[in-house]
């Protein structure tokens, strides 16, 4: 306990020390003054401390003696050989020699030291004998006050007793008796122990360090070693700086000795905790000392958590090594590589740690990396890695975390860049394998949650994979400006300066002739196949991660992949490889990227493959765009050597005709939207005889042929170039081709109606998975990459310049700043490290400093204008800030709400239409967005959606995330065109825009630091940067006697407030998580009582107990919840087989009619369903697909009917057909004797409509009347159609209106219940009540986590599974509920449960049967605590007791 409490203050001191070389410890007394100010460092050298020559000569030896001990291996010899030399020169032989005048040096140096401690004790002790304070201590006024408060402190303050005490031990620790010894030791472990730095400060390292050294030498008596030890492990955490005395008075080489002769256990522990404390301060002295081998070579006789000490300790002395001290660790190598196969994952994780550090350290030194893999390390860690694919079912002994999973992606990249032996042997060990198998294993996650592939995993995991992959190939040659340009863009930010480009291989121009093979290169000519399965592999799945991913550095880095594999592919064997890809599509639309990486990346595939298929991709890249988009100035080297240079395709750009494909669709454009063809546009030509004569049909079937067409069809750049979108958008939703008279009018609508008809059977609309519409939908998403010029708004730079730094480069730098400092002296110390030059130099930085953030605000702001001012200093002139009202919440990206726009016709909001049209035609893509949201109304069955990468890189962006700078596309397309976009990808951007900054801010705090702690170096960087405050939080107590009444309450007062929302109960114990979640299920169950009188039901409304599906869960079993369910078993809840919807009510315009406790309940479940989906908790309110239709703005009508009453809308939709007949009959004309006839004659099922027994009166509600008097007014044959439409109004409309608006009130008090409209009914319910899944056996396990006596192979974990599995959807809501509170599970399914859902082993008592105990939770942690059942029987009998049983509280079980 008192070790975590200084861990602070000794990372603080690791801190302040001095940068003193690889091989250089420095001295504690060193690190008391190297702590200063910013101020103190720049402004003035700090004054020196005024010393005696005593204390001068003692620290000048002391420093010197730790130099010495510390200096490079390869130095001692050459020492030792010029002191030999010396001495052999000239001097005398009775000369004592260069070690015998060190020891005595040492010698006066201790006994100088032992002097000023006593003097200290001595001059401390007469101080507070005089009644004066001690030096470091507080005053005696607060020792008295201390004393009288009874506080019992007195050996903890450096008063005179504890200075009488610390020399009193240390009289004992010098005494002759080794009793005495023994009695000091163990009263100074007692002293040191519960001892801090402040109040050890009268002890004096330098005495008291020397004599335990001492004291650990006495072999004859082991209890004196183990106390020694014990008292210099305390030492250290009293007073951190003190290992650097440890290591100078020679205290490690003996502890090493005290572990290697493992002759007494407890000695050997002690000492190994000694070795690890100091290996995380002095690294290199431990290893000198063979500390490496003394902590491995007998780790199998400890205990595990001595074996993770051990090797904890391995890990610490392998970081920073410098590469001369290689042989110190050769030795141990194999002993780490055995420890590769272990089933401990900390042990293992901390083996894979040391070889990451190892091969950090030795990254350009090819034979040091290759001894490290010769003991079998790539086939162990390629196993390790296999299992980030499938956890469960690989070879890897164990799984590990994602931090060591990447940790070891990068260890293995920086083994294939430093040894092209290993990188060979990679190869064929078949790692692109194991690299298929993590990457194919995203894209079946991605396709099953509707998610790209490179979201699966974070970022940096992601990147590491792919970096594996690039060193698994030579380095591309730099002959071609499109590579050159693209590596330098691609540079790591850290270079070396052995090798500062960062590759291994020697740059050499493919223009001065034939060039060299390297030693790479050579191996891939040499086995063909090895690139050729690499190529089969990874290729296609390079491009499935660039279409998917977010991150900038991934889809460079796979770009680079590619071109890599086209480059070195055998030339052979080239055609049939790209034969089954698209790249020439690929690619296109990357030439005029606005990332000018991927843009040069993409040139140089281009002209690879120009150079090595000149026949093929001739005519692919003049039909794909590439030809087209070489006139720009990036591709003026492509176009000069492939353009200008072949006849055809300078004929095709100069006349801009392009190819016959894209000639042809020009002429098909013309047939669509020339007016003077034989065609159903022309109004003058009759819509008679047969389709086939028309011109505009003949142009659609040529259409459906191209697209039909495999290999030669219609390419994206040619549909997009051709003018055939804005001629298909005008063909079919031209609203100015009907006339504004009603004579033309209805012939206008009907050639309309026949030109829809006719494209949908052409097309094949109608069908559930149309061919060439789906092939048309395929081409348009495919024509946005190449049309879109949608801005970005980025503040991180560094993906693309990397020269540019960021603030990451700088978290690991702590600085103290005095609370005086200047702002001036600051921006001295800030200037040169910012901006990486001299501090002389600074006017420059100050230019770059001061544009940060311009890329987010007018070129106009105050702040930039220092641009331009040279070495003015920021701070030493005056600024304007100029500030405005702030924009409205809609405005600043939000969507959906006052400012959302939609296309015409689309049922919802149609006030920003024009602010639609602006925004998506300012960026180019108006006409194929338009025709997409068209045929999307046609047919919403697709099969693929747009790329969500630019919409997610903006959304994952922190400044603009902060500052409201999303750019305005990014509502336009969410809210107008949601079926662009996935699911998941428009739930983050609500939560991005709607949820607050706040849980904006975490969210994106949670995805950065999962994606941080996969970094190599996880420890202080990645606490450094989490920083960010949790959300506050609001506890509430309620009753379970009044619980709807309270929640009431609790939603008024605390439901608008940003804070969490945890709910506890009276009388019992229980908190967090699991209350909460339990709260919400309790209240969605108590609103669909019957006695509320809220929801619609059917005939058969009430049902005698309460469903399956909400019990209330617990804790743990309960006697007393039968009473519980007793009370429960009277309650008529409503039966609702379509969901929940408001019960109608008679009522006027403005709502009055409707009972105040009808309108204050639904207000209250609009803010109960809100502050759920804040706080990302689940409420079990299935509403009808109606309710979330009215939520949207969308107009109901007779045929929304079927999703709330099957059985009544089939009745008025057979009454309506009857008064459709009749209104014909009527229009048709004739004798009125005749048509009075015929109208009399229509009839429902034989019988007459006034026969049956109708009135204007609300089916099932006979108070409700549908107008004045309608009680007494029958339905007849005449009045039918006003019946039908005023049953329709009343039930969705006019009878609901108040009850709508008060939920959407209450909804609106939390956030807007406006920014739902991008999401669908059925997507609106797994938002609010989470999802419902089937749990399959062989998925669950993958999912589930075992621990505490059950593994995934135990007996009882089958038959737990083999229950699940048998459960219905009732029981399984009910179990579910049981164990985390919710019936449902979170948006996600059982993948996304967090905390994962955990099962253990519950012991029974001695003598007690497993089969007596019923099973147990802890909702919080979704922890199962399940007893070990005899049989899968019994198992299912106490699981079902136990879901139905125990319910009522949260109590200790």
């Amino acid at each position: 306990m008192k070790r975590e409490v200084l861990e602070p203050s000794r990372r603080k001191t690791q801190a302040a020390l001095p940068a003193a070389g690889a091989c250089r410890t420095p001295h504690p007394r060193a690190t008391r003054s190297s702590k200063r100010s910013v101020s103190e460092r720049e402004a003035q050298p700090a004054p020196k401390r005024p010393r005696s020559d005593k204390g001068k000569s003692k620290q000048r030896s002391m420093d010197t003696t730790s130099e010495r001990a510390d200096e490079p291996a390869g130095d001692a010899p050459r020492r030792g050989n010029e002191a030999a030399a010396s001495s052999s020169g000239g001097g005398s032989s009775h000369e004592p020699s260069a070690a015998q005048q060190r020891a005595e040096a040492r010698q006066a140096a201790l006994e100088a030291a032992e002097r000023e401690a006593l003097e200290m004790l001595d001059e401390s002790s007469a101080r507070a004998r005089a009644g004066a304070p001690s030096w470091g201590g507080p005053s005696h006024a607060l020792q008295g006050l201390l004393r009288k408060l009874g506080a019992g402190l007195d050996d903890l303050l450096p008063s005179a007793s504890s200075h009488g005490r610390l020399k009193t031990i240390l009289a004992g620790l010098k005494g002759p008796d080794e009793s005495m010894q023994l009695a000091s030791l163990t009263e100074l472990c007692e002293v040191l122990s519960i001892g801090t730095e402040e109040s050890m400060s009268s002890l004096s390292v330098d005495v008291f360090t020397p004599l335990l050294i001492s004291l650990l030498r006495q072999e004859h008596n082991p209890d004196m070693m183990l106390l020694a030890s014990r008292a210099l492990c305390h030492l250290m955490d009293a007073i951190p700086s003190s290992s650097a005395a440890i290591v100078h008075f020679d205290g490690v080489p003996l502890f090493c000795e005290r572990l290697l002769s493992i002759e007494y256990i407890d000695l050997a522990e002690q000492a190994l905790h000694a070795l690890e404390k100091l290996s995380q301060e002095h690294p290199l002295a431990v290893l000198r000392a063979g500390g490496m081998l003394a902590v491995l070579q007998y780790v199998d006789f400890f205990a595990m958590g001595v074996q993770r000490r051990a090797v904890a300790t391995a890990a610490n002395m392998c970081r920073g090594l410098p590469v001369e001290c290689a042989h110190l660790v050769a030795d141990s190598v194999p002993l780490l590589s055995n420890l590769l196969s272990h089933h401990d994952q900390k042990l293992l994780e901390n083996v894979c740690l040391a070889f990451a550090r190892l091969a950090e350290a030795f990254s350009y030194s090819a034979p040091q990396l290759e001894m490290l893999a010769a003991q079998g390390l790539l086939p162990n860690v390629l196993r390790l890695v296999g299992g980030m694919a499938s956890p469960g079912q690989s070879d890897a002994p164990v799984a590990v975390s994602d931090a060591t999973y990447t940790m070891l992606l990068r260890m293995l990249a920086t083994l294939c860049h430093g040894s092209a032996s290993l990188c060979k042997q990679l190869l064929q060990l078949d790692a692109s394998s194991t690299l298929h198998d993590v990457l194919s294993a995203d894209a079946t996650a991605s396709q099953g949650s509707g998610f790209a592939a490179a979201i699966s995993r974070p970022h940096d995991q992601l990147y590491q994979v792919l970096a594996l992959a690039h060193e698994l190939l030579p380095p591309l040659p730099k002959g071609s400006p499109f590579s050159a340009g693209a590596a330098r863009l691609l540079a790591p930010k850290r270079r070396s300066k052995r090798n500062p480009e960062g590759e291994a291989a020697p740059v050499a121009d493919s223009s001065a002739g034939e060039r060299t093979p390297t030693e790479r290169e050579q191996a891939l000519l040499d086995q063909p196949e090895l690139v050729e399965l690499y190529a089969s592999r990874l290729f296609a799945l390079f491009m499935h991660v660039h279409s998917g991913a977010v991150n900038a550095s991934v889809r460079s880095k796979s770009l680079s992949c590619m071109a890599k594999v086209l480059h070195f592919y055998p030339a052979a064997g080239l055609r049939d490889m790209v034969r089954s890809h698209a790249i020439a599509a690929f690619l296109a639309p990357l030439i005029t990227s606005q990332e000018h990486a991927s843009a040069l990346l993409a040139l140089h595939m281009a002209e690879i493959l120009m150079t090595k298929l000149p026949a093929v991709y001739t005519d692919k890249f003049l039909r794909e765009g590439e030809v087209a988009a070489s006139v720009a100035s990036r591709a003026a080297r492509f176009h000069e050597m492939f353009v200008s240079s072949n006849p055809t395709l300078a004929a095709a750009v100069t006349s801009g005709e392009g190819s016959a494909t894209l000639r042809k669709l020009r002429s098909l454009a013309t047939s669509l939207s020339d007016e003077s063809l034989y065609s159903t546009v022309n109004p003058k030509v009759p819509l008679a005889g047969s389709w086939t004569t028309f011109a505009d049909v003949r142009a659609l079937r040529q259409l459906a042929s191209l697209l039909d067409e495999v290999g030669d069809g219609v390419s994206t750049f040619e549909l997009a170039k051709s003018g055939l979108v804005e001629a298909l958008l005008t063909y079919l939703t031209d609203a100015d081709a009907v006339p504004a008279d009603v004579a033309n009018r209805a012939a206008a609508l009907e050639r309309r109606r026949v030109r829809l008809r006719v494209f949908c059977a052409e097309s094949g609309a109608v069908a559930q998975a149309p061919p060439a519409l789906g092939l048309l939908v395929g081409k348009l998403q495919d024509a946005l990459n190449i049309v879109e010029r949608l801005p970005l708004v980025l503040s991180d730079s560094s993906s693309s310049d990397p020269h540019s730094h960021g603030l990451k480069d700088y978290a690991t730098n702590v600085v103290l700043i005095e609370p005086l400092a200047t702002v001036g002296a600051i921006e001295d110390f800030l200037w040169p490290k910012s901006a990486g030059v001299p501090a002389g130099r600074g006017g420059k930085a100050r230019q770059g400093l001061a544009s940060v953030g311009s890329s987010l605000r007018p070129g106009n702001s105050a702040v930039t204008a220092a641009e331009g001012r040279g070495r003015q200093r920021l701070w030493g002139a005056v600024y304007t800030l100029t500030y405005r009202l702030p924009m409205e919440v809609d405005e600043l990206g939000g969507g959906g709400g006052r400012g959302s726009v939609e296309p015409a016709g689309s049922g919802r909001s149609s006030e920003g239409e024009e602010g639609v049209r602006c925004a998506v035609e300012a960026h180019g893509a108006g006409a194929v967005l338009k025709l997409l949201w068209f045929l999307h109304r046609l047919n919403e069955h697709w099969a693929r959606l747009y790329s969500t990468a630019e919409l997610m890189r903006q959304l994952q962006d922190p400044l603009a995330l902060c500052s409201r700078s999303f750019p305005s596309w990014c509502a336009t397309l969410v809210n107008a065109y949601p079926f662009l976009f996935s699911f998941g990808t428009r739930r983050l951007f609500l939560h991005s825009t709607a949820f607050g900054l706040s849980r904006a801010l975490q969210r994106l705090h949670a995805h950065a630091h999962e994606a941080s702690s996969s970094s190599a170096s996880s420890g202080a960087e990645s606490r450094l940067e989490s920083r960010l405050g949790r959300l506050p939080r609001q506890k509430v107590r309620i009753s379970r006697s009044r619980l709807l009444d309270s929640a009431v309450r609790v939603m008024e007062l605390y439901a608008a407030q940003p804070a969490l929302l945890e709910v506890e109960y009276f009388g019992e114990v229980g908190t967090g998580l699991g209350p909460t979640l339990e709260f919400y299920a309790l209240v969605s169950h108590d609103l669909r009582k019957a006695e509320l009188d809220l929801w619609y039901h059917e005939e058969q409304p009430i049902s005698d107990e309460p469903p399956a599906a909400a019990p209330d869960s617990t804790e743990a079993p309960l006697g007393g919840a039968a009473a519980e369910r007793a009370r429960d078993k009277h309650e008529k809840l409503v039966h609702a087989p379509c969901g929940l919807f408001p019960r109608p009510v008679a009522q006027e315009a403005d709502g009055s009619g409707v009972p105040k406790r009808t309108i204050q309940l639904f207000t209250f479940i609009g803010r109960l369903c809100a502050k759920a989906m804040l706080d990302g908790r689940l409420v079990d309110l299935c509403f009808a697909p109606p309710f979330y239709r009215h939520l949207l703005c969308c107009e109901l009508g007779l045929e929304d009917l079927h999703d709330l009453s099957p059985q009544l809308f089939r009745s008025l939709h057979q009454l309506q057909a009857l008064a459709s007949e009749r209104s014909r009959l009527l229009r048709a004309g004739g004798k009125p004797a005749e048509v009075a006839a015929a109208v009399a004659s229509l009839t429902l099922h034989g019988c007459p409509v006034d026969q049956l027994g109708l009135d204007f009166t609300l089916p099932g509600f006979p108070d409700f009347e549908l107008k004045p008097g309608g009680a007494d007014v029958d339905v007849t044959i005449d009045n039918l159609g006003e019946y039908v439409r005023l049953v329709t109004d009343a039930l969705l409309v006019g009878g609901v209106r108040a009850q709508l608006a008060a939920f959407r009130q209450g909804f609106s008090d939390v956030f807007l219940v406006s920014r739902l409209a991008p999401f669908t009914p059925s997507e609106l319910d797994v938002l609010l009540n989470g999802a419902r899944e089937r749990w399959d056996k062989a998925t669950v396990i993958e999912l589930l986590k075992f621990d505490h006596g059950y593994t995934r192979s135990s007996a009882a974990i089958s038959h737990l599974l083999d229950v699940i599995a048998d459960l219905t959807d009732a029981q399984l809501a009910s179990f579910l509920k049981f164990v985390t509170g919710s019936p449902r599970l979170p948006v996600g399914g059982l993948a996304r449960l967090s905390p994962r859902l955990t099962i253990v082993q519950k012991k029974p008592e001695s003598g007690v049967s497993p089969d007596a105990y019923l099973p147990s939770v802890m909702t919080c942690a979704n922890y199962l605590k399940l007893p070990d059942y005899s049989s899968k029987e019994v198992m299912r009998e106490r699981i079902l007791t136990a879901i139905n049983e125990g319910q009522g509280a949260f109590l200790l079980s």
